[in-house]
């Protein structure tokens, strides 16, 4: 059973918390957590635990949960959110001018008056109490979620922002006090509270969050764009009533009315009309496709001209636009030995930064109270516990947990939006980590090298009777088997025989009807064996079929013809294999089909290895063989036969019109069946690695540097920053992290690498 949450999760720390607290729960067998849309998706035994049970334990971790229904409700969650921050910022700016002022009154003496300095020189202190106890009203989340997470003994981001925060405005609120009872002892030029820091810190952090929520919508534009092309209300006709009816609502079997210029609302198959369609935001490529009558079309994609009646074959949640966003937001889950460390770092950071924060204080004020060893250090602040607390404070604002969080799932969200704009979807990250490795290329014939369509290459004739390609041509029809559709296109007859029937499947070797008392056949030479008189069937050069594909039409009693069928290679094959054997030091054929044919094939590509009449054992033993030389091996295929070799291969790529399997067990999925798809796949992975490796590069350094400068290490120096300046700098370590990682989107296709 599976279920997945929205977690008030905010960064790697807390990602860590929830994935630890959920493992220790009986009956769990996996956990998925992606930062980028706070989901949480559970796998569990119902056996043993049910929902409510995981609900209960995630919240008491100090977390606000609700149960995820569909990617619309997230992205208007989302908006919403947006929104609502984006006015509390607003206010939150206005309102510190006058904090600022208020706390700092005596950087702006000219502004107020002397009776007002005198008299009146406690009334600056409750003015800035005033005003930022607006400023914690509006960022108060900051206070629950800190506490919480410091209550329930894994602290994280919030908690830093709350405890510095918090310090400032005690501290603050102490000397307000002591100003009350004895404003004749302060001179309002050197009183400074610290209730601008408190209010700074919120603001800027709350700044810093918003940027990086649009920056994170920025990175899932694919997504809500893709949703968006489904429409909400669908054209559903019942007992030749056409209704309004909400696409959420439709079911399998139910008919829609598509018109020319709409978005096709779910997955089908048309059963009346004909059009061009654009499938260009399932497979990246703009040229429209004819569909007719009995084609499979789309959810999402558009209808350009005519009218379309289709039977649904597929729900909403099943449909393939959100199995497309599925695997989008699955690939930004990278599951990789650096990641994996950056996960536990990130779980000991908080805890580590706020033991330096208070050896921070203790220290300074160690220092500035008795002069360590007799040295005079001259303080920046007006007192020694001003300046312990400053620079403790400062440790806690300037430290980024964040930027660690975001460095690895930011990108790969990019990265895997800018794979689906181009046709090709991830089913498991690791493998844009693991195909530059790769050294060997296994690849499929049938559907991936071919073009996987037979046509007639021959055909002899054994008996003319009139009207008898009818006959065949309507027993064609009754099957979808690949040979049918060469058949039908020999024959070229659009006539169908009522007069024709019990037309049967006779499994794995062809098709049988009746007409006019008599029994016809279209099928193998062992089904032919079996039915034709001995001496019909001597007719047949049996040697001459060998290594052949071959499909025969007879009667009870008589042979008419016989097809000699083939596969024409993919015209991108020549160029895609001729460039494959430069970039790997194996190229190879692995197929089901006979050693003559896939012969042909690899002698026309120039590929020296391959191996025919290959069952799925056969090939699953060829990938463990190259795997055992000591090479690192990309499997492409499209069948159910090669479902077990891909998902044994080190990474797997998948052409999207073979079956569920193959792509199930497929890392890579290829929607637009281009095999030069894969250079870019190999590309792109490089640019989405190194992107990864700067982010976490830049918020290791960041972290190691800042924190360090933060805590006054540096202060004899003269390099010191207060709290202000140490909020602002966190904001923009994490932004950066966010705004490189929306680099990804400047890279296309280019005839370079494809």
């Amino acid at each position: 059973m599976e279920i997945t949450f929205l977690v008030s999760m905010h960064c790697a720390s807390c990602k860590q918390t929830v994935l630890n607290c959920l493992n220790k729960l009986d009956g769990i067998n996996n956990v998925d957590i992606n930062l980028i849309n706070n989901t949480v998706i559970v796998n569990y035994n119902e056996n043993k635990i049910d929902k409510e049970i995981i609900k209960k334990k995630i919240i008491e971790n100090g977390f606000r949960v609700s149960e995820y229904k569909d990617e619309q409700e997230l992205i208007n969650k989302g908006n919403r959110s947006r929104l609502i921050e984006l006015i509390k910022v607003l206010c939150g700016v206005l309102l510190l001018v006058p904090l600022i002022i208020f706390s700092m009154g005596g950087m702006f003496p000219s502004i107020f008056s002397e009776f007002y300095k005198t008299n009146l020189i406690f009334l600056n202190g409750y003015l800035a109490l005033f005003t930022v106890l607006i400023i914690l009203g509006l960022f108060f989340n900051f206070y629950i979620d800190g506490f919480k997470a410091l209550f329930k003994g894994h602290p994280d981001m919030n908690t830093l922002v709350f405890l510095s925060s918090l310090g400032s405005i005690l501290y603050s609120l102490y000397i307000t006090i002591c100003v009350t009872i004895s404003p004749t002892s302060y001179h309002f030029e050197h009183i400074h509270y610290f209730y601008d820091a408190s209010g700074m810190v919120l603001v800027v952090v709350s700044i810093g969050k918003l940027i990086e929520s649009y920056s994170k919508k920025k990175a899932g534009d694919t997504i809500y764009n893709l949703m968006k092309l489904k429409p909400k209300i669908s054209h559903c006709l019942r007992d030749n009533v056409l209704y309004e009816v909400e696409t959420k609502y439709l079911q399998v079997g139910d008919q829609i009315i598509v018109r020319g210029g709409e978005n096709i609302p779910l997955d089908g198959v048309i059963i009346n009309g004909s059009s061009y369609v654009d499938e260009s935001m399932i497979t990246g490529e703009s040229v429209l496709i004819e569909k007719n009558e009995d084609d499979n079309v789309y959810a999402g994609t558009l209808n350009k001209d005519g009218v379309l009646r289709i039977v649904v074959t597929k729900i909403d949640k099943d449909s393939t636009i959100n199995s497309i966003v599925k695997l989008v937001l699955k690939a930004s889950n990278m599951k990789s030995k650096l990641t994996k460390t950056v996960d536990k770092v990130s779980s000991i950071f908080t805890p580590i930064v706020l033991g330096i924060s208070v050896i921070t204080f203790i220290i300074w004020l160690l220092v500035d109270t008795y002069a360590i060893k007799g040295v005079k250090f001259s303080m920046l602040y007006s007192s020694p516990f001003e300046e312990a607390l400053g620079f403790a404070i400062s440790v806690l604002t300037i430290s980024c947990p964040c930027a660690l969080g975001l460095a690895t799932p930011i990108s790969l969200l990019v990265g895997s939006s800018v794979f689906s704009k181009h046709g090709i979807l991830i089913n498991d990250s690791s493998a844009i980590e693991k195909i530059l490795r790769c050294d060997a290329l296994v690849l499929d014939k049938t559907n991936t090298i071919t073009e996987g369509k037979l046509h007639v290459e021959k055909y002899i004739e054994f008996k003319k009777e009139e009207g008898i390609n009818s006959v065949f041509n309507t027993l064609e029809k009754g099957t979808n088997h690949p040979f049918s559709e060469a058949i039908l296109s020999f024959y070229n007859d659009n006539n169908i025989l009522d007069e024709v029937t019990n037309i049967t499947l006779i499994s794995g070797k062809g098709i049988k009807g009746n007409y006019k008392n008599e029994t016809y056949y279209v099928g193998s030479l062992s089904l032919a064996k079996e039915i034709l008189p001995s001496e019909e069937f001597s007719k047949i050069d049996i040697e001459n079929t060998k290594n052949h594909l071959v499909s025969l039409t007879f009667s009870s009693s008589s042979l008419y013809g016989m097809f000699y069928l083939s596969d024409s290679i993919n015209k991108e094959s020549i160029k895609f294999i001729e460039k494959a054997s430069k970039q790997f030091k194996v190229v190879s054929i692995c197929s089901g089909d006979n050693l003559e044919n896939v012969k042909k094939v690899a002698n026309e590509l120039g590929i020296n290895t391959f191996l025919a009449l290959s069952t799925p054992e056969k090939k699953k033993d060829y990938i463990l063989l190259l795997k055992n030389e000591g090479y690192k091996t990309i499997m492409v295929g499209d069948g159910v036969n090669d479902a077990i070799a891909l998902t044994l291969s080190d990474v797997s790529i998948g052409l999207a019109k073979g079956s569920d399997v193959a792509l199930s067990s497929s890392d890579f999925i290829l929607m637009n069946n281009s095999l030069n798809s894969i250079y870019f796949i190999i590309y792109f992975s490089k640019k989405i690695k190194n992107n990864i490796k700067f982010n976490l590069f830049w918020a290791f350094i960041y972290n190691l540097i800042m924190i360090p400068i933060a805590s006054g290490a540096f202060a004899f120096l003269g390099l010191y920053l207060n709290p202000l300046y140490c909020s602002i700098l966190m904001i923009v370590s994490s932004i950066s992290v966010c705004l490189n990682s929306l680099l990804l989107f400047r890279f296309k296709k280019s005839k370079n690498y494809v």
